[in-house]
């Protein structure tokens, strides 16, 4: 078997288990899907490199995986468990949507992505992750899971984010423009930042 026969089979195994549609495939990683079909069964003699690195995050696996270099497959191991918790969370509580998208917006600033890369690699349309960012708008659950992939957030920091600011009862104010533009900010501070504007608070407190 040469080696792009190995890369074949790996690569059809890990869509097959992905459980994603080459329609699907093609909307994430803007891969056509006839590529995307050639690719797997092995009518194309060889894969590029950018094809390997594009599909393994969304595979959930990693590109020494597919390439063969490395027998470890998975990146993150994204469990049932959590994929039912934050899909039952999203579904049954508009507070926790408000959350995530705050959550959202401040990772992709981090990364310095635009908004259209993000909706593109999600699969939504430009206008639903905007109102999905700004105002924390309904979208499906299949909808913000793929918004955390494209953005790769991990599930499980995504569940612990949810639940701490729902326990400070912030999230009861997110509605108010105002008050989730300071929150936007204030989750978007590091522990240093943190500390200075606590000691500021407490100082203009004293005053």
């Amino acid at each position: 078997m040469s080696e792009t026969e190995k890369i074949t089979k790996r690569l059809l195994q890990a869509i097959q288990d992905s459980g994603y549609s080459y329609a699907e495939l093609e909307k994430r990683s803007n891969i056509s899907k006839s590529a995307l079909q050639r690719y797997a069964t092995g009518t194309t003699k060889k894969i590029p490199l950018d094809v390997i690195e594009t599909l393994a995050p969304i595979l959930n696996v990693t590109p020494a995986y597919l390439m063969g270099w490395d027998t470890k497959r998975s990146v993150e191991s994204k469990t049932t468990k959590q994929i039912n918790m934050l899909s039952k969370l999203i579904k049954h509580s508009e507070a926790s949507l408000n959350i995530l998208s705050i959550l959202c917006k401040n990772i992709r600033i981090e990364q310095k992505l635009f908004e259209e890369e993000v909706a593109k690699k999600a699969g939504i349309s430009l206008e639903d992750y905007l109102l999905f960012e700004e105002i924390g708008s309904s979208i499906s659950a299949e909808s913000a899971l793929n918004i955390l992939d494209a953005l790769d957030i991990s599930y499980s920091y995504a569940i612990g984010y949810i639940n701490a600011l729902q326990k400070g009862n912030l999230y009861k104010l997110l509605k108010d423009p105002l008050t989730r533009n300071i929150v936007e900010r204030i989750t978007a501070l590091d522990k240093d930042q943190l500390k200075l504007l606590k000691t500021r608070l407490e100082n203009l407190i004293k005053e």
